[in-house]
């Protein structure tokens, strides 16, 4: 059949009752492949549907019987809202109870800190480094991100491919990151040479991630299988990206897999709002040479790589009849993922109130003096956050807050908006300077952009008699020490 051909398919899906195993979806396939008009099917046993590519009109009746005659029946009303398969949700109560364990081991053996901490060896110009922020990255914030994309559209693309062979299978990896190392390339050596030419604003990343998150809690349902009507219009949901690595393309049309089109999202991944990438990217704007900052992106998307290709590999090579229960496994992971970044957008996104009621401390922080009119607060943000996580300074008085950075990290972009600024992004062994003044007692939270390191000022009301030796200063725009 031509490509023109092709593009004139038209689509139907059907609901299907009874389907649980790949069997299954052999089966039915096999009698709706043999109705006159259908040119190609599609056959989900987790969304409990067929998609029918059709070169001309089926009646509703000769796929009811073509359905029958392979022993399941046609959904009159549609796909249940929730999977009445107890083997779905013994595989989903098993993916819970995998991730529960995987995150206890972390959090007792302290390994994503140690991941983290290979931040703190990065110094200006050191070009080793910042590969090796790219594998900290694949193996912690970028993998919560990139990655729960990742593995969700590569175990869709090897559930659309049942019969590719395992270089097929992986080619969707491999050009998916050579897109992503060319694309990180070049739109580096564009920030080198304009500059601060790729600025997001603090709101913008975290509506960036919450979309984010929207597509891969989609997704993960799809993979999942838990509710077989929300997995059966899925693909449509998130646009474009849904369709970027399956055979599924708009109402009417058949858009076969493309290599260009996966490498494509890949040079597009350097939008998503990864507080390692935003970080790197104002490294690379920062040295003002093309040649230097594309080899700065270009390495650090190279660090990525084998941890994307590992987790990508990992959902597109499942096959036979654990394929379905690797699915639904995986469906679970990009959930948690999906869960882990629409929460901290969400609180990166609603706005900083105060608490009136907080208690009065006996006096400033210990990392706070007073200066020239000013309290001065001192900060440091490492792998683990900001230090110290709470710090007292008093209601109506001026502040500069200077800020060292001993690592690059997701916490390097700093999400000002609680102060009334935009966005600081830090770079390790320099000091950051912003001025603010808050003018009423409560407690007001800031965290990095992704939402997912917090820390506190609790302000209070000065002692009796104690007065600023300078007027409150409006809030101004953060300023760096010098490198």
């Amino acid at each position: 059949m031509s490509k023109r051909s092709a593009n004139r398919l038209s689509q139907s899906q059907v609901a299907i009752k009874g389907m649980t195993c790949g069997a299954c979806e052999t089966r039915v396939g096999r009698q709706l492949r043999r109705l006159e008009g259908v040119e190609r099917v599609t056959v989900s046993a987790r969304r409990g549907s067929a998609t029918l590519y059709l070169s001309a009109p089926v009646s509703e009746e000769r796929i009811r019987q073509a359905v029958e005659k392979a022993g399941y029946k046609v959904a009159q009303d549609g796909p249940p809202w929730l999977n009445r398969d107890p083997a779905v949700w013994r595989d989903i109560a098993l993916g819970v109870a995998l991730i529960a364990l995987l995150a206890l081991v972390l959090t007792a053996t302290g390994l994503i800190d140690r991941v983290s901490a290979l931040s703190s060896g990065f110094v200006d110009g050191d070009l080793a480094m910042v590969l090796v922020l790219g594998v900290a990255a694949s193996l912690s914030t970028c993998m919560a991100l990139t990655g729960g994309l990742v593995i969700s559209l590569s175990a869709r693309y090897g559930a659309a491919h049942p019969q590719a062979s395992t270089r097929q299978r992986i080619m969707p990896q491999v050009w998916f990151n050579l897109g992503r190392l060319v694309g990180f390339s070049l739109l580096g050596a564009a920030l080198g040479w304009v500059g601060q030419l790729f600025r997001l604003t603090a709101g913008l990343t975290s509506w960036l991630m919450l979309a984010a998150a929207v597509v891969m809690g989609l997704l993960g349902l799809s993979l999942s299988g838990a509710s077989p009507r929300l997995g059966l219009n899925t693909l449509r949901l998130p646009g474009r990206l849904g369709q970027a690595l399956t055979e599924r393309g708009e109402a009417g049309q058949d858009r076969p897999y493309s290599d260009w089109r996966a490498a494509g999202w890949g040079a597009a991944s350097f939008f998503l709002p990864c507080g390692f990438t935003q970080a790197v990217q104002v490294y690379a704007a920062a040295t003002g040479q093309p040649l230097q900052a594309g080899l700065v992106m270009g390495l650090f998307a190279l660090g990525t790589a084998p941890g994307l290709l590992s987790a990508g590999a990992l959902a597109s090579l499942a096959r036979g009849r654990t394929a379905q229960r690797v699915y639904r496994l995986l469906g679970v992971v990009v959930l948690a993922f999906a869960i882990l970044n629409g929460s901290n957008a969400v609180a990166a996104l609603l706005p900083t109130g105060f608490d009136a009621s907080s208690p009065a401390d006996a006096g400033l922080s210990a990392n706070v003096t007073v200066q020239d009119g000013y309290q001065v607060v001192s900060t440091e943000q490492n792998f683990n956050g900001y230090s110290p996580q709470r710090t007292t300074i008093y209601a109506g008085a001026p502040v500069r807050w200077q800020i060292k950075s001993t690592s690059l990290g997701c916490a390097s972009a700093l999400d000002l908006r609680p102060f009334g600024l935009n966005r600081l992004v830090l770079q390790p062994g320099q000091t950051s300077t912003v001025e603010f003044t808050i003018d009423q007692p409560g407690d007001i939270a800031y965290t990095c952009s992704m939402g997912m390191y917090r820390a506190w000022f609790h302000v209070v009301a000065p002692p009796e008699g104690w007065t600023p030796t300078a007027s409150p200063s409006a809030p101004t725009e953060p300023t760096e020490g010098p490198r």
